[in-house]
């Protein structure tokens, strides 16, 4: 229908007389749906995203109008801000931005298997006080943070799953107070010298990471604002807990340490994680810490493998405590596996003759390799 010209033709008759009258022919257009939200049993549609938001219902449901569907691969540039609780479901499709899509209050979930790209220098999907819910498995992308938390906000991060891939700055950047739980994910950033995952300065959230792959420093190249980096897979600022169970953390081949910590706080180690790093050139250690007061506990079956002199060591004469219950540990070039307040701690030494080991690395968003690097102290405990 859409690209047709249509007229009207009428008659009417008045008595014995009669009389036709022919309308001008219009063109007529008609709008892409591009969006579809469904309320009671009636499904309406949407051709921006911003008209999209001001129609849903606030705690709606899928049915009650508070899901966004999108309808189509599309480059919506609108201005997308809500402080409701509603849900974007990207139904396998992707959604092209310039800008961040913004929740200001309530909670904004992004669901389905399909992507939202950012194509410019500001955060994908961003929280001003808002929480951020991720769930199913959707791609979130950007050349920035794919998702951000604002300084000073109380706003939550819940995910469930899915892929989160920034390609010149953090995978995610986390700067509020608001808890965040990572769980089923993949979060990843190539260049050399950003953070798969940044928990900024100030921030007092407590960080809890499940079943997930996070890394950096795939490639040799540098991201934006060079002049700021903090390379790790996961740099933490945070006073707040952090908390990984059955994951890896993995610095790459171009990357820097595995976990740089930066203020005071508890780290434990569990279940089947696994940490790692793989550059050779300007060695890395699995925990850098940088602070007085840091307690770390390995508790895993996994595996600590350092190119660096040390698994866990402090800058200068920074004090630490280190709880070792169990895990495998490689240091390389170096014999003892943890050093605090000036020296090494000779309570985890190997045994062994330096040898050839396995050490693992994030080689795209979504899956992992493994490099032999030689000349590497092990030693084992619990496990």
């Amino acid at each position: 229908m859409s690209g047709r010209y249509y007229y009207c033709i009428v008659t009417s008759t008045v008595g014995s007389s009669k009389a036709t009258a022919t309308s001008t022919a219009v063109l007529l257009k008609v709008q892409d749906a591009n969006y579809s939200i469904l309320k009671s049993g009636k499904t309406t549609f949407y051709n921006t995203i911003d008209t999209a938001i001001s129609a849903a219902v606030s705690g709606g449901g899928d049915s009650g109008g508070g899901t966004i569907k999108v309808l189509n691969t599309i480059t919506d540039n609108k201005t997308a801000s809500t402080n409701k609780t509603i849900t974007i479901d990207t139904n396998g499709k992707t959604l092209t931005r310039n800008q961040s899509i913004i929740t200001t209050g309530g909670t904004l979930t992004i669901e389905g298997n399909g992507t939202i790209y950012c194509n410019e220098d500001t955060a994908t999907i961003r929280s001003r006080g808002g929480n951020i819910t991720v769930s199913d498995k959707p791609t979130i992308r950007g050349v920035n943070n794919t998702i951000n938390t604002l300084v000073d906000t109380s706003g939550e991060v819940n995910i469930n799953g899915g892929y989160f891939y920034s390609t010149g700055r953090s995978g995610i950047g986390l700067y509020g107070n608001g808890d965040a739980n990572i769980s089923s994910a993949y979060v990843y950033t190539p260049v050399k010298d950003k953070n798969a995952i940044y928990v900024g300065d100030g921030s007092t959230s407590k960080v809890t990471i499940t079943s997930s792959t996070v890394g950096n420093g795939t490639k040799n190249s540098s991201g934006i604002d060079p002049d700021t980096t903090v390379s790790a897979a996961l740099s933490y600022s945070s006073t707040g807990n952090l908390t990984i169970n059955n994951s890896k953390i993995l610095g790459g081949p171009y990357g820097a340490n595995a976990i740089t910590v930066y203020n005071p706080t508890t780290i434990n180690l569990t279940g089947s994680t696994s940490l790692y790093t793989t550059n050779t050139s300007d060695t890395a250690n699995v925990v850098w810490i940088i602070t007085s007061g840091v307690k770390v506990t390995f508790n895993s079956t996994g595996y600590f493998y350092g190119t660096g002199s040390y698994v866990a060591a402090t800058d200068k004469n920074y004090s630490a405590t280190y709880t070792v219950t169990k895990g495998h540990f490689v240091s390389r070039n170096n014999k003892y596996m943890f050093y605090k307040s000036g020296a090494a701690d000779t309570n985890y030494a190997s045994s062994s003759s330096p040898g050839n080991r396995n050490f693992v690395y994030m080689d795209a968003y979504n899956s992992t390799t493994t490099k032999v690097i030689p000349n590497c102290y092990y030693y084992t405990k619990g496990v």
